[in-house]
Protein backbone atom coordinates (compact mmCIF):
# COMPACT_ATOMS: atom_id res chain seq x y z
CA UNK A 1 0.00 0.00 0.00
CA UNK A 2 1.46 3.26 -0.92
CA UNK A 3 1.65 6.06 1.82
CA UNK A 4 -1.96 8.22 0.49
CA UNK A 5 -3.38 5.31 1.02
CA UNK A 6 -1.90 4.30 4.21
CA UNK A 7 -2.49 7.67 5.46
CA UNK A 8 -6.44 7.25 4.59
CA UNK A 9 -6.78 3.98 6.14
CA UNK A 10 -4.86 5.57 9.52
CA UNK A 11 -7.51 8.66 9.18
CA UNK A 12 -10.33 6.70 8.94
CA UNK A 13 -9.68 3.58 11.44
CA UNK A 14 -6.39 3.67 13.15
CA UNK A 15 -7.27 5.15 16.66
CA UNK A 16 -7.08 2.00 18.38
CA UNK A 17 -3.41 1.72 17.37
CA UNK A 18 -2.39 5.57 17.73
CA UNK A 19 -4.01 4.90 20.56
CA UNK A 20 -1.94 1.69 21.82
CA UNK A 21 1.27 3.96 20.67
CA UNK A 22 -0.01 7.41 22.74
CA UNK A 23 -0.09 4.51 25.90
CA UNK A 24 3.76 3.65 25.49
CA UNK A 25 5.11 6.98 24.56
CA UNK A 26 5.81 6.26 21.29
CA UNK A 27 5.84 8.84 17.84
CA UNK A 28 2.31 8.40 15.60
CA UNK A 29 5.10 8.45 12.92
CA UNK A 30 6.32 4.85 13.63
CA UNK A 31 2.60 3.28 12.60
CA UNK A 32 2.91 5.33 9.51
CA UNK A 33 6.09 4.03 8.45
CA UNK A 34 5.39 0.61 9.26
CA UNK A 35 1.97 0.05 8.30
CA UNK A 36 2.83 -2.07 5.71
CA UNK A 37 5.52 -4.59 7.82
CA UNK A 38 2.54 -4.93 10.30
CA UNK A 39 -0.24 -5.88 7.96
CA UNK A 40 2.04 -8.28 6.67
CA UNK A 41 3.00 -10.08 9.64
CA UNK A 42 -0.49 -10.19 11.01
CA UNK A 43 -0.81 -7.72 13.78
CA UNK A 44 -2.66 -5.47 11.82
CA UNK A 45 -5.07 -5.73 8.84
CA UNK A 46 -5.52 -3.74 5.84
CA UNK A 47 -8.37 -1.52 7.48
CA UNK A 48 -6.09 -0.85 10.33
CA UNK A 49 -7.68 -3.42 13.08
CA UNK A 50 -5.68 -4.20 15.93
CA UNK A 51 -5.45 -8.06 15.69
CA UNK A 52 -2.56 -8.11 18.32
CA UNK A 53 -2.05 -5.58 20.75
CA UNK A 54 0.87 -7.46 22.06
CA UNK A 55 2.61 -8.29 19.11
CA UNK A 56 2.09 -4.36 17.86
CA UNK A 57 3.62 -2.57 20.96
CA UNK A 58 6.22 -5.82 20.65
CA UNK A 59 6.87 -4.64 17.21
CA UNK A 60 8.13 -1.08 18.05
CA UNK A 61 10.29 -2.98 21.29
CA UNK A 62 7.63 -2.54 23.78
CA UNK A 63 6.69 -5.37 26.02
CA UNK A 64 3.41 -4.74 27.06
CA UNK A 65 0.29 -6.88 28.27
CA UNK A 66 -3.38 -5.87 26.72
CA UNK A 67 -5.69 -6.44 28.94
CA UNK A 68 -9.86 -6.01 28.27
CA UNK A 69 -11.92 -4.45 31.67
CA UNK A 70 -14.74 -3.50 32.49
CA UNK A 71 -13.43 -0.28 34.86
CA UNK A 72 -10.56 2.43 34.36
CA UNK A 73 -8.00 2.21 36.02
CA UNK A 74 -6.90 5.28 38.43
CA UNK A 75 -3.20 5.25 38.06
CA UNK A 76 -2.42 4.74 34.54
CA UNK A 77 -3.19 5.81 30.69
CA UNK A 78 -5.57 3.65 28.82
CA UNK A 79 -8.01 3.12 25.60
CA UNK A 80 -11.63 3.77 25.50
CA UNK A 81 -13.99 2.89 23.20
CA UNK A 82 -16.74 5.37 22.84
CA UNK A 83 -20.15 4.83 20.84
CA UNK A 84 -22.56 7.02 19.22
CA UNK A 85 -25.17 5.33 17.25
CA UNK A 86 -23.34 2.71 15.04
CA UNK A 87 -20.08 4.28 15.29
CA UNK A 88 -17.35 3.53 17.74
CA UNK A 89 -13.74 5.70 18.30
CA UNK A 90 -11.32 4.68 20.73
CA UNK A 91 -9.59 7.67 22.47
CA UNK A 92 -6.58 8.26 25.25
CA UNK A 93 -7.53 8.83 29.19
CA UNK A 94 -6.25 9.12 32.38
CA UNK A 95 -8.11 9.24 35.23
CA UNK A 96 -11.35 9.40 33.45
CA UNK A 97 -10.21 12.24 31.20
CA UNK A 98 -9.88 12.49 27.68
CA UNK A 99 -6.07 13.29 26.81
CA UNK A 100 -5.85 11.93 23.28
CA UNK A 101 -7.96 12.06 20.41
CA UNK A 102 -6.57 11.19 17.02
CA UNK A 103 -9.71 13.08 15.29
CA UNK A 104 -10.46 16.59 15.41
CA UNK A 105 -14.24 16.69 15.64
CA UNK A 106 -15.18 13.33 17.10
CA UNK A 107 -19.10 12.78 17.68
CA UNK A 108 -18.50 9.94 19.51
CA UNK A 109 -17.24 11.43 22.18
CA UNK A 110 -19.11 14.87 21.86
CA UNK A 111 -22.97 13.05 21.61
CA UNK A 112 -22.00 9.68 22.63
CA UNK A 113 -20.93 7.44 25.39
CA UNK A 114 -18.05 5.11 26.89
CA UNK A 115 -19.19 1.87 25.42
CA UNK A 116 -20.52 -0.55 27.70
CA UNK A 117 -23.13 -1.76 26.12
CA UNK A 118 -21.72 -5.69 25.42
CA UNK A 119 -21.29 -7.45 28.85
CA UNK A 120 -18.54 -9.71 26.54
CA UNK A 121 -16.67 -6.58 25.30
CA UNK A 122 -14.86 -4.20 27.97
CA UNK A 123 -14.73 -0.93 26.80
CA UNK A 124 -11.15 -0.40 28.04
CA UNK A 125 -8.07 -1.39 27.22
CA UNK A 126 -5.11 -1.72 29.89
CA UNK A 127 -1.58 -1.70 28.82
CA UNK A 128 0.84 -2.87 31.53
CA UNK A 129 4.60 -2.10 30.59
CA UNK A 130 6.98 -5.39 31.57
CA UNK A 131 10.43 -4.87 33.01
Amino acid sequence: MNIQSICKVLGDNGCLAFIYLWCADLPESMLIADFNKLIGTGVLDKDCTVLDADRLLAHFGVKAKISKMFAPPADKKYAARWRYGAFVHWVGMYNKDIKENTLDISQCVLKGHIDTDNPYDPPYRIIDMEG
